[in-house]
């Protein structure tokens, strides 16, 4: 058990509910930082992550990326450095709306919440993987479909209802979301793709990060060096 654990799971704290009992493992990472309570299953997370209070199942989390209070990821990719605020909810199952008589999950799944069902296979895909890239802001109260993929650096206001695919450094937001700019000019998110400052180890980014405060003296500095 324990080293079917560590194949799927960078080390942290696991909790793993039996019946209505809890069990701790502790793996030893400092590196990672878990508050209140924290669960997560089946997951992998990276150097340097903070998660608080939240629900975590089936995802990767990238380095020096954290998600705040009452956070639910279910089935996602989530790159470096992301900032996810609180009661922000990612890959929430979805029910059928056509062709189906019923929405209820005991017509189309053999898993239920209600401990019984109808059916003996699976017959609709209520799951799908979602991919949030590098430098992402997620703002408080988010809901991000199933399915979607947010690009490097882009930022969701607070309270959206993201539904469709995010391009890299556009601003969305609204019920449901929608682009209302970009972070920066052309140029710079062609240079800022090619650059991909996330993947750069800890010591560069502590060198130059003064560079880091205008995008444009980013571009001069490493295009003239």
């Amino acid at each position: 058990m324990l080293n079917v654990l560590k194949e799927l799971i960078h080390p942290f704290y696991f909790y793993l509910l039996i019946s209505s009992r809890k069990y701790k493992i502790l793996f030893s990472d400092n590196s990672i930082k878990l508050k209140g309570r924290v669960n997560i299953f089946g997951s992998k997370l990276g150097k340097h992550v903070y998660i608080e209070n939240s629900k975590v199942l089936n995802t990767i989390i990238g380095n020096h990326s954290y998600l705040a209070n009452n956070g639910y990821l279910n089935n996602c990719k989530i790159g470096n450095y992301c900032c996810i605020g609180p009661n922000v909810s990612v890959g929430l199952g979805e029910h059928p709306s056509e062709i189906f008589v019923s929405i209820h999950p005991v017509f189309y799944t053999k898993t239920s919440h209600l401990g019984y069902t109808f059916c003996d296979t699976k017959y609709f895909k209520e799951y799908s993987s979602t991919e949030i890239g590098n430098d992402v802001w997620i703002g408080s109260n988010v809901i991000i479909k199933g399915g979607v993929k947010i690009g490097n650096g882009a930022i969701i206001a607070s309270g959206a209802v993201v539904t469709k695919d995010v391009l890299d450094y556009s601003i969305v937001g609204g019920v449901p979301a929608k682009h209302i700019k970009s972070r920066f000019e052309a140029d710079e998110i062609s240079f800022l793709k090619d650059f991909k400052w996330w993947d750069k180890d800890f010591l560069f980014l502590k060198n130059h990060q003064l560079l880091f405060h205008n995008i444009r003296n980013l571009m001069e500095f490493f295009k003239n060096n």
